[in-house]
């Protein structure tokens, strides 16, 4: 069982035991991305007192043929396509936390991240977006109630950099993708506004120092 699968077993655990008698809605869309059809089916839990709230989905993408389902507990709020080594992929949450890549040619999951501290109650990154400068990945999001963070993941060496390690002090705003370059926009420890460019040779060096296996 995947560190995924493991926490959506804890979650659902949690679920039955301060929901089993709430409300729940339940709410199917659909959307075609890559080629790949997504259909999605979440299940929204309230109590009558409103004390108590969580949500499962279930994800099912097919091709053709070809069909993958999976669980979720959070309900999904984006599918970020990427091209990357030639093949295009879909990347998307399961939780809260992590990601997965989904491979659209075989519409199956080629890489799936969890963060373990989590399993543990440790707070994590959230992803939001993800851009791409080549085979990198850029994550914004932040973790739970902070502000914004941005994460670089190398898909190849599968390493995180986490930005906010190289600039102590910077509050990020927002970041882009220009031209293959990565541009956070935010403030010093000053508050004055601030912009700092980082080119993809940049990237790489502080990944090859800096970068990690875990957010």
């Amino acid at each position: 069982m995947s560190l995924t699968e493991q926490y959506i077993e804890k979650y659902k655990a949690w679920l039955n035991s301060m929901l089993s008698d709430c409300r729940e809605t339940v709410e199917r869309t659909e959307r075609i991305l890559c080629g790949v059809n997504i259909e999605v089916e979440s299940h929204d839990y309230m109590r009558a007192d409103l004390s108590g709230h969580g949500q499962l989905s279930r994800i099912t993408f097919t091709k053709g043929e070809l069909a993958y389902t999976c669980q979720c507990c959070d309900a999904p709020t984006g599918f970020f396509p990427l091209f990357l080594v030639g093949k295009w992929y879909i990347c998307f949450r399961r939780s809260l936390y992590g990601f997965v890549l989904l491979d659209c040619e075989t519409v199956l999951p080629e890489h799936e991240y969890f963060p373990e501290g989590v399993l543990h109650d440790q707070e994590s990154f959230i992803v939001c977006s993800a851009r791409q400068i080549e085979n990198l990945l850029v994550f914004g999001g932040c973790y739970w109630a902070c502000p914004g963070e941005c994460f670089v993941f190398d898909y190849e060496a599968k390493r995180f950099l986490r930005l906010s390690k190289l600039y102590p002090g910077f509050a990020l705003d927002r970041e882009e993708v220009r031209e293959k370059t990565l541009i956070l926009h935010g403030e010093d420890q000053n508050g004055n506004k601030q912009q700092i460019s980082l080119s993809k040779e940049d990237l790489l060096a502080a990944l090859e120092t800096r970068g990690a296996e875990d957010f």
